[in-house]
Formats: C-alpha cells, sequence, structure tokens
C-alpha cells in the first residue's frame, strides 16, 4: 500500500499515484500532510511504500508518535519534489528502521517528472571507511540519469563543461515536453533546437555521473563580485542540530551588492540564538559566504508541495532590516 500527500496537481504526486497502480497498489490518499497524522495512517493501513517531500520527512521524525517499530511493515520511502538536506537523509537513515529503503527521485514536469535516481543501494552507509565516505558525499547528489535520458553541464555561453565544475543542468529525452501550452517564448528559451530542455538548475557531475544540484540559477547570489550558493549555505546550517528548516537568501546592500542572510527554524526545546547559528557557520564558510543575520522562525514560506519560495522570504527580511 502507497501513502500519498502530495497533491495530485504535482507532477510528483499524479505519477506517485500511477506508479503505484501500475504495481499494483491501493494508493492511500491523505487530504493533507501532518506528520503524526500519517504516521497513524501509515500504522492503520499497513502502508509499505510512501512518497514525501524532504520537509515532509524532517518532520515525521520531529513528531510525538515517531518510533521505528512504527514503520516496522514500510518497505520503501521515495523522497523529491525539492532539495534533500544531506542531514536531514542521514538521520533518516538512522533512525527508521532497517527494513526502510531510501530513494530520492529528481525531476521536473517538463521532463514528466523523474530523470535521476539516488536508488537504495545509494543510501546504504556500508564498507570500507573510504567506501563510507563516498557514499556520505554521494547522499547530497540527485543519483545518476535514467537510460532514457541525456544530461550535460554547461558554462553561461552553453558550452559542456568539465566533471566537478558547477553549470546549468541540461537534459534531453523523448519524455520532454512539447512546449508551454499559449507560450511560445518560454518554450522557446526552455526548449532548444536540439531538444535540450534548460532547467534553469544549477549543478555538476562527479567523475562517476553523480548529478549533484546547487541551486537555480536565479538564486545564485553576487556579494561583492562573488557567487554564493545558497545550497551550500544551508547545507551547513543544517548541520546544526538545533535547525529543523532554513533558507538562505541575498538581500540588497548599497556596499556589496547582495548581502547574505538566513532564515531558519529551530526544533523545540533547543535554545539556540540567530547569534550563535551565525557563529556557528562562520566556522564552516569562507568569509563572503558567511551569513551575516540569521531571522528565525516558526515556518518557513512554501508551496503545497513543499517547494521553498524564496522570492517570499526577501521581501520579508528586507522589511525586518535584517
Amino acid at each position: 500500500r502507497m501513502a500519498l500527500a502530495a497533491p495530485l496537481y504535482h507532477i510528483a504526486g499524479v505519477t506517485s499515484m500511477l506508479n503505484a497502480l501500475y504495481s499494483g497498489r491501493v494508493v492511500v490518499l491523505l487530504p493533507q500532510f501532518e506528520a503524526s497524522a500519517w504516521i497513524d495512517t501509515v500504522q492503520k493501513h499497513a502502508v509499505t511504500h510512501a512518497f514525501l517531500v524532504p520537509t515532509m520527512l524532517g518532520r515525521v521524525m520531529e513528531a510525538e508518535n515517531f518510533t521505528p517499530e512504527a514503520f516496522s511493515g514500510m518497505e520503501a520511502i521515495t523522497y523529491g519534489a525539492a532539495p534533500m538536506p544531506p542531514s536531514v537523509i542521514r538521520r533518516a537513515i538512522g533512525e527508521f528502521p532497517s527494513n526502510v529503503s531510501f530513494a530520492g527521485a529528481y525531476g521536473q514536469t517538463e521532463t514528466t517528472s523523474t530523470v535521476a535516481v539516488l536508488d537504495p543501494d545509494d543510501h546504504r552507509v556500508e564498507g570500507t571507511e573510504e567506501e563510507q565516505a563516498l557514499t556520505l558525499k554521494r547522499l547530497s547528489s540527485v543519483g545518476q540519469v535514467l537510460d532514457d535520458v541525456e544530461v550535460r553541464v554547461v558554462d553561461e555561453d552553453g558550452n559542456p563543461v568539465e566533471a566537478g565544475t558547477l553549470g546549468e543542468v541540461q537534459l534531453r529525452t523523448f519524455r520532454a515536453m512539447d512546449g508551454y501550452w499559449g507560450n511560445e517564448e518560454k518554450t522557446r528559451v526552455t526548449v532548444d533546437d536540439e531538444g535540450w530542455v534548460h532547467t534553469g538548475d544549477l549543478g555538476y557531475l562527479d567523475e562517476d555521473d553523480y548529478l549533484f544540484l546547487g541551486g537555480r540559477t536565479g538564486d545564485m547570489i553576487i556579494r561583492g563580485g562573488e557567487n554564493v550558493s545558497p545550497d551550500e549555505v544551508e547545507a551547513i546550517l543544517y548541520e546544526n542540530s538545533a535547525v529543523l528548516e532554513c533558507a538562505v537568501v541575498g538581500v540588497a546592500s548599497e556596499e556589496w551588492g547582495e548581502r547574505v542572510v538566513a532564515a531558519a527554524v529551530i526544533r523545540e526545546g533547543s535554545g539556540v540564538t540567530a547569534e550563535e547559528l551565525v557563529a556557528f557557520a562562520k566556522e564552516k564558510l569562507a568569509p563572503f559566504k558567511r551569513p551575516e543575520a540569521v531571522h528565525l522562525m516558526e515556518e518557513l514560506p512554501r508551496t503545497s508541495t513543499g517547494k521553498l519560495l524564496r522570492r517570499d522570504l526577501i521581501p520579508l527580511l528586507e522589511e525586518l532590516g535584517i
């Protein structure tokens, strides 16, 4: 049985449902996501498979009724639709029972959902110290592209770059859309004449073709001429055990062009302060990447599928003078 709390108007929700039905599984639809109720549903309906957005997975582990025993019948959890913080998936691997396998999926509506998968074997931290270190590193990736997909990473001029070099991720597959309905101009800039979908995602490929994402092209912060990837700074903040959710954005600055600032939701009872989080990041990041301030919030602005709404966060932080 498949538990599904993602909305069916979203590509992740509808394809999760169709895959479950194709596999002969009963689909248990939840009207909305609430962590404790989701866990109760898993137990009540003997759910074996589930799809969760990374934010949902983090909240499940924070729920009062979360116990490994609650998932004794669960077989697999797939996550996607938003970037997975490495600290969250590492925690999940440690806290869920060993019968639960994890898989990460990356894709877009424009490519008919999944184009790359970080499969269950990539989540097993086993072997020598070197092998374990490699697995932990690749937990930050979205895996390798599927057999029916081509991937390349290009620079600002559209030229392919070498492995390990950050650029825009482009994809080509027969599953890609023909275009946006009634919007020829947007179609033209998204799908080129050779059929490459310009995803707008920044990323790089490693030597074994694992794809690592580094935010959106429009999200890059430029501070004093230096490029700062919000994802990189967020990954550092997530290493602090008090941080449940965080977001890093650039706000206008006369001196630097943009300043690096952050918003965070902290674990209840942790007692951590904004100043302590600034100091924590300062120890681990180059000076130009360090957030100058952190604003503590009860929740971050997100879509119904858990995607962060940075465009809503920036004016809020600017208004507060952060």
